[in-house]
């Protein structure tokens, strides 16, 4: 049987696990969740894969790239094409009444 214990949501939104659940899972400072919900609220660690997992994802991806024809040129072409910049003005007004306005780029900014 599994081992319950109970804690309190604070006025902030913050819950405080249990030193003995945080303990016997290793959680630490830092760690992350996802927190799913239904009739119940589920926290589910993050964790990052080992390397040894995320070469095997990346030998897997390669083999998918390369059965469906993808090659380092498509690949550099819809990167180029994500990264270019996108003329476009925003102006946005905040709840300060402070006008903001510029140029985006569109993309991830790598």
């Amino acid at each position: 049987m599994a081992d319950y214990a109970t804690t309190r949501l604070s006025s902030k939104g913050q819950v405080v696990i249990p030193e003995k659940v945080r303990n016997d899972l290793g959680l630490n400072e830092g760690d992350q969740f996802v927190v799913g919900q239904g009739d119940a609220v589920i926290l589910k660690v993050i964790t990052p894969p080992r390397l040894e997992e995320f070469h095997e994802l990346l030998s897997q991806a390669r083999a998918e790239a390369k059965k469906a024809g993808v090659k380092k040129a498509d690949l550099k072409s819809a990167i180029a094409r994500v990264q270019a910049p996108c003329e476009v003005t925003v102006k946005a007004i905040l709840d300060t009444n402070v006008i903001i306005s510029g140029i985006f780029w569109k993309g991830a900014p790598f």
